[in-house]
């Protein structure tokens, strides 16, 4: 069996054991795992990147069409989020104006149940059954 060294400062070998140990395994164990997985895998088993949805950092390991496109991406989450966002504070106003914003679920789900029986009655074209 071969032996491996490396360097690493204190603080992070001491929080990594302490990890470790919480897994039930020890440095050694653990340093293992990470190589069999990174050959099982064909590379570094966890992303290698700093995360761009949240930090807007451009990952050097990709094209720049590639992070043209994760740019988007993330762009596009940012209005959908806003979006419903201001729709869900649309229905709170509309609720409140309308008397039923103190509903609860289950009343909500009453409501919504006897809404259908009236719907279906008069079109008769769904049941229940």
């Amino acid at each position: 069996m071969a032996l491996v060294q490396f360097r690493v400062d204190d603080k992070t070998k001491q929080e990594a054991t302490a990890i470790f140990e919480k897994l039930g395994i020890d440095l050694s164990t653990a340093l293992r795992m990470f190589l069999k997985r990174s050959i099982s895998i064909g590379g570094i088993p966890f992303p290698t990147m700093i995360n761009d949805s949240v930090t807007g950092v451009v990952d050097p390991t990709l094209t720049k069409k590639q992070n043209e496109v994760r740019e988007l991406v993330r762009k596009i989450k940012e209005i959908e989020a806003s979006e419903a966002i201001a729709a869900m504070r649309k229905c709170q106003e509309i609720s409140e104006k309308n008397g039923n914003s103190k509903m609860t679920q289950e009343e909500v789900n009453e409501y919504v149940k006897l809404a259908r029986k009236k719907w279906r009655a008069k079109d008769d074209i769904l049941r229940d059954d």
